[in-house]
């Protein structure tokens, strides 16, 4: 005689759940090195995390399990496309008709703010004649931000039924 059992599984993922919880907008500033001089760029831009990092579960108020939470890829775009940097030798590639592109890693170690690194795209002139054709130069860069995910706290607010972690009362 042989015996069976059936196992049901079901697992539901809701698009916006995904996209405010998975995806956070950030703003921050970032440092290009050089070898000589750093540049500051300000910029803006998004933050893909693997888990669900919810506007109303600030980091750690989970223990040590928000530790998988903790990471991010960053993309980021400055906001001042042209003369970066020390004598407006550096812009953001295609001329500065693109703004610079960071594209890095993200640690969020308080809530609601990260520290990164990765790559930054400029497009740098040797020297300070405006003729010269600039050449694209990737660099390194360290950058601070804040998450500003609004779209969550918004859901957060209108979901039903529950007080959320923040105090906010939730309808």
């Amino acid at each position: 005689m042989r015996a069976s059992a059936t196992v049901s599984a079901r697992a539901s993922f809701s698009v916006s759940a995904g996209v405010t919880q998975h995806v956070t907008p950030s703003v921050g500033i970032a440092l290009a090195t050089r070898p000589d001089q750093a540049i500051a760029i300000p910029y803006g831009g998004i933050k893909v995390y693997p888990w669900p990092n919810p506007v109303d579960e600030p980091m750690w108020s989970n223990g040590s399990i928000d530790l998988r939470r903790a990471f991010a890829l960053e993309i980021g775009l400055g906001v001042q496309p042209k003369e970066l940097g020390q004598d407006g030798r550096f812009s953001g590639p295609g001329g500065g008709t693109i703004p610079p592109v960071l594209i890095g890693a993200a640690l969020q170690l308080l809530p609601y703010s990260t520290i990164s690194a990765g790559v930054v795209l400029l497009e740098a002139r040797r020297s300070t004649l405006s003729l010269e054709t600039p050449r694209l130069y990737p660099s390194f860069y360290v950058g601070a931000s804040i998450d500003a995910n609004v779209f969550d706290a918004i859901a957060a607010v209108f979901a039903s039924g529950r007080k959320s972690s923040t105090g906010l009362l939730v309808k």
